[in-house]
Parts: C-alpha cells; structure tokens; sequence
C-alpha cells in the first residue's frame, strides 16, 4: 500500500486503527489513519492515464500536551488552553465529516474534556490546573476515548478531502494543521470547484504543499577529493506509514484559541 504524503488528497476515508489505543511502550495515543481507496473502471485506460492502481494510506499519531517547553520552562496556562482546544478542534473536524457540527462538538463537551481533573468542581481554578501534566494527560485521555468511541463505526465511510502540509521544513512528513479562517478538511459532497481546501499564503510561502526531503548540507573541506554519493537502493514504502503530530508546532496563522469558558 502506497503512502499519502504531503498533498491535498480526495476520496479519503477514515482506515482502520482510528482512535485511541496502547502503544508498544505501555503509552496510550491518538490515532487518525487516513485512507484512500483506488476504484479503477477500466484498467486498459488507467495505463494511457499513468494513474495509480495502489490504495494509499497515512497514519497520524496526534501525541499528548506537554506542562513544559523544549527548555524545560513552563508554559502559560493560556497557551495550554489553546493547546487543548486545537487538539479538540482536529479530533472535531475529523467526526464532523460523519455528522453534524453540532454533534461533533457535543462529543467533546467540557463534562468529558474535563473528567477527572477537578475542574469540574472547582472551575475557577482552571488556570492553575491546567498547567499540571498529571491533569493535562487526563485531557488527552478523555479527547483520545470520546473520539475513539465516536470514531468506532465510521471507518471506510463518508469519502472526503483532506489537507496534509509538510511538518516543517525540516521535516518532510505529512501531518494536520488548523490554521485560523482555514479548511483543511471537508467532505466530496462539496464540488472540487467550490472546495474551501487549499494552501494558505503563509502554507505557500513556507513550502508546507512541498513533501521533498531536505537532503543534508555536505561540507567540503578546501584541498579535499570531490566525493561521490553511492547510489541508493530502490526504497519500498511500509505497507502503514505513522507520522507524529507534535502539538507544540506553531505557525504565524495558526489556530488561535478564543476565549475560555469555565465549564457547565
């Protein structure tokens, strides 16, 4: 099976392994598999149009929300909150291609966002806790298993289009962004020429459409033989590609979080 990579792709459906499951060291994550299926009516025709005849697929890992940056400092509790929301916000676009808005967001209310963290009990103290990783796991915890549950018996349904930039230019991985005014995800009922999913200004001018690999700088000494690189065997994609989401990535126009409600 082929690898989605970086692109805008259609006639996708969720694969199976969606949702919230254990990993092989003993952590729990969030899982969305991304899965397209080639119908070929004629096979003859496929060969004069050089098209695939291979079923794509991409598996995005969606990781936890870290209390602390990459120094190690503790992050505000504004930015965690904002945090929270955008991964809500992907796992609520995600359902919302199955069901209403309305009752995609219904599954991630703040009664199950919140369960277990003592935020329900004490609202006003939402600040404080959130900044706590013991508290902010217990989130992801209940996004991951509401989402899993509602993800249960949507596999292979509902075809769609679906957005997957380059994680960085650094890291040439496809993974999910929700950038403010922007859709990244919508369903094939909408006519391609009235589809909302494209490259943002900043996705363009950033190269985040581009999935070529970044080939590392080689430094030649003055003086040194001029070196050949051997040339590489032929590379065969695993049959199940898993990309990691980390949810610290920023952009300019990225997803900013509105105001914070306290809890019904």
């Amino acid at each position: 099976m082929a690898q989605l990579g970086v692109g805008i792709h259609e006639g996708i459906t969720l694969g199976e392994g969606t949702g919230y499951a254990e990993g092989k060291n003993g952590k729990s994550f969030i899982k969305i598999v991304f899965e397209q299926i080639v119908k070929i009516d004629n096979y003859l025709e496929m060969f004069d149009s050089n098209e695939s005849a291979e079923n794509g697929k991409q598996s995005i890992v969606i990781f936890g929300i870290n209390a602390t940056d990459f120094n190690g400092n503790q992050k505000e509790s504004a930015a965690l909150i904002a945090e929270v929301q955008l991964l809500k916000r992907k796992l609520q676009d995600t359902l919302s291609m199955h069901m209403t808005v309305e009752q995609a967001s219904s599954v991630f209310g703040t009664k199950v966002i919140f369960n277990g963290t003592g935020v329900l009990e004490n609202p006003a103290n939402l600040p404080n806790l959130i900044t706590q990783q013991a508290v902010l796991d217990k989130v992801y915890e209940n996004l991951g298993k509401a989402f899993d549950t509602a993800a249960k018996n949507l596999v292979g349904v509902n075809p769609f289009r679906v957005k997957l930039p380059r994680q960085s230019e650094a890291k040439h991985s496809a993974t999910i962004q929700c950038s403010k005014g922007d859709t990244w995800i919508e369903s094939m009922l909408v006519p391609k020429d009235q589809s909302k999913v494209m490259w943002t200004a900043w996705q363009i001018e950033t190269k985040r459409f581009d999935g070529t690999p970044v080939a590392p700088d080689v430094v030649v000494e003055e003086g040194a033989p001029a070196f050949t690189a051997p040339i590489a065997p032929a590379f065969s994609a695993p049959e199940e590609v898993t990309q990691a989401v980390d949810q610290t990535e920023a952009a300019p126009d990225m997803f900013s979080a509105p105001a914070f409600s306290s809890p019904e």
